[in-house]
């Protein structure tokens, strides 16, 4: 709306964990400040890990994640709805999931999660490592994303110090219902994902 003041991120840098709703933010984020840089500018670090990042020492840092029994039925579906399937997201430069694209993507959600466990133990895990660096090693505050937009969106806001009200906003949706996992499935990603949900849940 027009009616909400535009103004800049204050010190906060967004690292863009891939399917855990960093589009979502960034699009109401564009929408109301002046100054959000492009895709791989400073303040959106779009899918590039902490290390590779000099900040300031007064840039804040912060970070979304997701649950790995959400994740990983969204980025499958998300890969087959926008046909990158098999295929690397970014051709000419490196892309966090890029180990992935040589997964059995031709069987079903299963027969993929197991090719990715077989390729990429703990995949998600080691992912989040790189991205936001081991336990510890850097000051990054770390939102779960939740099943709550609205509220979502407000406890982001509140950290970048935009507090204003904001208007609820549409994630990205698929076309496709994603799919839900197994029993077995999930004890296969708990197996794997368990520094993860010990780190973060």
């Amino acid at each position: 709306s027009d009616v909400y003041k535009r103004q800049p991120l204050k010190n906060a840098v967004f690292i863009h964990v891939p399917k855990c709703g960093g589009t979502y933010l960034q699009n109401v984020l564009r929408s109301r400040t002046s100054e959000v840089a492009a895709a791989h500018g400073k303040q959106f670090a779009r899918h590039i890990g902490r290390t590779q990042l000099n900040l300031e020492p007064s840039e804040r840092c912060f970070s979304i994640v997701r649950h790995p029994l959400m994740w990983f039925p969204s980025y499958y579906q998300f890969s087959i709805d926008s046909n990158h399937a098999g295929k690397k997201w970014e051709p000419d430069s490196w892309h966090p999931t890029d180990c992935l694209s040589t997964c059995d993507w031709s069987n079903g959600f299963e027969a993929w999660l197991n090719s990715v466990y077989e390729q990429q133990p703990a995949f998600y895990t080691r992912m989040i490592e790189w991205m936001l660096g081991p336990v510890g090693m850097f000051k990054i505050k770390t939102f779960r994303l939740e099943d709550n937009p609205f509220q979502d969106i407000l406890k982001w806001l509140e950290f970048t110090d935009l507090t204003e009200v904001v208007a609820p906003a549409g994630r990205n949706a698929t076309s496709s219902p994603k799919p839900m996992p197994t029993e077995s499935q999930k004890g296969l990603i708990e197996k794997h994902e368990v520094a993860f949900l010990l780190r973060f849940y």
